[in-house]
């Protein structure tokens, strides 16, 4: 399981058992393996040599060894907690697409 966070630490979204979820417990996205999934069943990111990319291939986030996520621009938009590498990236992924954008 993995928690996103944002800056100021408050829990947003959880990633466990398949599910996106986020703090009302609603479901807001899907994943399998390392690829999300959006509501509609169409893929919006996956992981690729550990890094969270879009459906082009560009790298859309970093996940730092202290659980910060950066955007493209090298600036911090959230925190996580919990996972497997694969997982977090996976995460910072979910966290760019669902609400960052």
């Amino acid at each position: 399981m993995v928690t996103v966070l944002n800056l100021q630490k408050e829990p947003l979204v959880t990633l466990d058992g398949g599910n996106v979820r986020n703090r009302n417990k609603q479901i807001i996205a899907r994943y399998k393996g390392a690829i999300l999934y959006n509501l509609q069943g169409q893929v919006i990111c996956t992981v690729v040599d550990g890094q969270p990319r879009n459906i082009q291939g560009e790298v859309i986030a970093a996940v730092l060894s202290n659980g910060e996520i950066c955007n493209a621009k090298d600036e911090a938009v959230g925190h996580l907690e919990g996972g497997s590498a694969d997982e977090r990236a996976l995460a910072a992924g979910a966290w760019m697409f669902l609400f960052a954008s």
